[in-house]
């Protein structure tokens, strides 16, 4: 159930990428039950490519398990910089 849930906030994200036109507007669209499918379409592509690759690669359950786990610090690791970078000289309130 976790992987699923994690699909959906990827397949959210390439939505809203592509709402601000940093993304193809092909995923944009939503059903009418607010699902963008295009974007969930996209996500379950790469997901069977990437199973399809580590069968064919014979590739072990263990790697299979640290290859998600080391580009998910990847990304913190490198956007954390970058989010300090945009917040410099923002003015920052305090609750009251």
């Amino acid at each position: 159930m976790r992987r699923i849930h994690d699909s959906w906030h990827v397949s959210r994200l390439a939505y809203a990428l592509s709402r601000d036109n940093a993304f193809p507007s092909a995923f944009w669209k939503l059903s009418p039950g607010g699902v963008p499918q295009a974007a969930a379409l996209l996500v379950g592509g790469f997901a069977i490519v990437g199973v399809g690759v580590s069968f064919t690669a014979d590739i072990d359950i263990q790697r299979q398990l640290a290859i998600p786990n080391v580009l998910g610090i990847a990304t913190y690791v490198i956007g954390m910089p970058a989010g300090f970078s945009l917040l410099r000289g923002v003015r920052r309130v305090s609750p009251a």
